[in-house]
């Protein structure tokens, strides 16, 4: 089972691996700020904080203004976790993903899909306990 340890990460440290498309930030930002909470933290590679689940959460926290962003942090070498690649053409592995994302690289969107033993209940973070820049 994938140990789960929640903590507000200053954007800056987080690593993307794909991109995200402009059309789904939009939607994501209207939600958030609609609910006035983050129902899911993002998952975040503890080691090099790369993010694996969360890049239009991510982009839409720093578009509003954020500091910070709740992160469910892993180990992302757990053997629960797995990655595969949503493109025959592009050969996906974990060491692909982290290497990619600490070089300040990042495949096209949607190119990996991570599956991992985790509960999938909200934590409601309220927008306003999440750090935002002064």
């Amino acid at each position: 089972m994938v140990d789960i340890r929640i903590e507000f990460v200053p954007l800056e440290k987080l690593k993307p691996h794909e991109e995200f498309t402009e059309g789904r930030i939009g939607q994501v930002m209207r939600e958030i700020k609609e609910y006035g909470e983050l129902w899911f933290p993002i998952l975040v590679d503890a080691r090099d904080y790369v993010i694996l689940d969360g890049h239009h959460r991510t982009e839409a926290f720093r578009r509003m203004g954020y500091e910070k962003i709740p992160a469910r942090l892993v180990d992302y070498n757990d053997p629960t976790i797995k990655v595969e690649s949503r493109r025959p053409e592009i050969e996906i592995t974990k060491d692909i993903v982290r290497k990619k994302a600490v070089l300040g690289e990042v495949f096209p969107h949607k190119t990996t899909r991570h599956t991992y033993k985790l509960a999938t209940k909200h934590f409601d973070f309220a927008l306003k306990d999440i750090p935002k820049k002064k």
